[in-house]
Order: structure tokens, then C-alpha cells, then sequence
């Protein structure tokens, strides 16, 4: 007996997509890299909706807002659930339309989901980020140089995305600030200036750091950049829980939720990153 063997149209492109790696294009030309479990998540959202569109006896390729609303639907979830599977058929249909297989995106902007009254990123209160400052101060347990201006860039508003990014010649004095140039979420950078705390953390930190230079600013122990997934995050981690403040809710801290915290909510010890122009403030 011979098994007929289902095949989803959409499955081999969308493969062929995860194994390029990148997602939305960027404003600068190229495009952004899927990181952690981002490829596994899109990966089961997008085959989903392919599931789901054969089905319903309608190509992929030929799928229209209507069919996008009636999935997202479907799909059901919390808000930010829902924002995630938008993005992830979003971003492979800007794929697939570049690449010819469709002529427009069912998943237009229009469908995207308004998350400013969702409950985002905690905050972090302005006494528990004084307590991770003197952590990495070393108050308790020894903080290693690059361990200490890891968490002051948290602790300034950068994001662990734009604090790997960092070079040595992205660093620039500027009248009687430095400045550096600081990746952007959208895309590209910008010239932003660094609060002075930082600065000192960084200069007590490059006589200890390894590598090429120019070349990464905060480097592995064999010399290599920094991933943005795991290091920043587990440092964190490590550091706040030898705090009495802090130790209770350490294993749950967030680099995103310090560096939100810190520029959205004025609670940084540190004083923020500002651009080239605007006035720094410290609390």
C-alpha cells in the first residue's frame, strides 16, 4: 500500500528562511539576526499558519488580510502573544515578497497589535538599583572589571544588544564628555553620550581586557565578543543575588528590565545614556 504524503506548501521556504538566520530588514540595508529561541518560536508560529492556510485550501502566496485576522484569532493568546506571532508571519512575508513568492503581505502593519497599555518590563525600584550598583561595586563578593562596567551599561539604559556591539573605537571624547556609537533596536546607530560613572567603569576595565583592538569593548576570556543571550544575563544574575536586597528576586532580573528602568523611569544611580546634545542627570 502506497502512503500519500501530505506536503504543506510553504514549509521548504520557510526552512530555506530559518536557515539564512535573519529577520526584518534594517534601515542601514541589512537585515537582523534571529537570536536565541527567537528561530525556534517563529519557526512553530510560521508552520502554523501554513498548517492552518493548506487546510483552509488557500496557498500561502495567495492569502490575504482577512485569512491573517481569521489565524491570529485562532491562535488566540495574551496580547504579547499575539504581537509575537504577528511579527514572525510579518517578518517571513517581507522575506517572501522580496523573494517573489507573494505579491503583498497579508500581514500588513495594520494587523499589528497596540501593546502601549499591555504590561511591559518591570520596574525596577531606585533603592534595588542603588543595591546592584554597590553589587557590582563589589560590597559583598570581588566584581570582576568587566563584570562591573557590564552592569553599569545596564545600569546607564543600554540594552545587552547594544552593549555587545560595542567597540573600542566607537568611543570618542567630545568636549569634556565621551561619546560613544550605540546600535539602535531599528537598526544602525547613534551618537550617544555616556554618563560619567560609566566612562570611569570602562576605563578601570580596559587595562584587563582581552582581544584585538580596535576591536570588541567587553570580550570573553579567550578575546571574543560577547553574546547578548546568555552572558549579560547571567552575570546579572550572579551578581545582584550577593546582595541581601536583592538575592531574593535575583534569578529573576532581567538585563532589559534595568536598562528600562534606568531611561524610562529616571531610577539609574549612574546617570543615563543621552544624545549628543541633551542634558545627563543622575538620581
Amino acid at each position: 500500500m502506497v502512503v500519500a504524503v501530505t506536503v504543506v506548501p510553504g514549509l521548504e521556504e520557510l526552512s530555506r528562511w530559518l536557515k539564512r538566520g535573519y529577520g526584518r530588514p534594517l534601515r542601514d540595508g541589512t537585515a537582523r539576526a534571529l537570536q536565541g529561541t527567537t528561530p525556534d518560536h517563529y519557526g512553530e508560529d510560521i508552520a502554523d499558519w501554513l498548517r492552518w492556510i493548506h487546510a483552509a485550501g488557500i496557498s500561502p502566496w495567495q492569502a490575504d488580510r482577512t485569512h491573517a485576522t481569521a489565524w491570529l484569532d485562532h491562535r488566540s493568546g495574551a496580547p504579547r502573544s499575539r504581537a509575537r506571532y504577528f511579527n514572525a508571519l510579518h517578518t517571513f512575508y517581507i522575506w517572501a515578497h522580496g523573494e517573489g513568492l507573494c505579491r503583498h503581505n497579508p500581514f500588513d502593519e495594520r494587523l499589528r497589535p497596540d501593546l502601549r497599555d499591555e504590561p511591559g518590563l518591570p520596574v525596577i525600584a531606585a533603592t534595588h538599583m542603588t543595591a546592584l550598583m554597590q553589587a557590582a561595586d563589589g560590597l559583598y563578593v570581588p566584581v570582576t572589571p568587566r563584570n562591573r562596567a557590564l552592569i553599569y551599561a545596564m545600569l546607564a539604559g543600554l540594552r545587552p544588544g547594544a552593549i555587545v556591539r560595542l567597540d573600542t573605537d566607537d568611543l570618542r571624547p567630545h568636549e569634556t564628555d565621551t561619546t560613544a556609537k550605540v546600535w539602535q533596536k531599528g537598526g544602525g546607530t547613534r551618537v550617544m553620550v555616556l554618563p560619567p560613572l560609566l566612562v570611569l567603569a570602562i576605563d578601570t576595565y580596559l587595562p584587563h581586557r582581552l582581544g584585538p583592538t580596535p576591536g570588541p569593548l567587553l570580550t570573553t576570556r579567550t578575546g571574543k565578543r560577547l553574546d547578548s543571550n546568555v552572558t549579560p544575563r547571567t552575570v546579572l544574575r550572579t551578581v545582584a543575588a550577593q546582595h541581601p536586597l536583592l538575592a531574593d528576586f535575583a534569578p529573576t532580573l532581567l538585563p532589559d528590565a534595568i536598562a528600562n528602568s534606568a531611561r524610562n523611569h529616571g531610577t539609574s544611580p549612574t546617570g543615563t545614556i543621552t544624545a549628543l546634545g541633551t542634558v545627563k542627570g543622575t538620581v
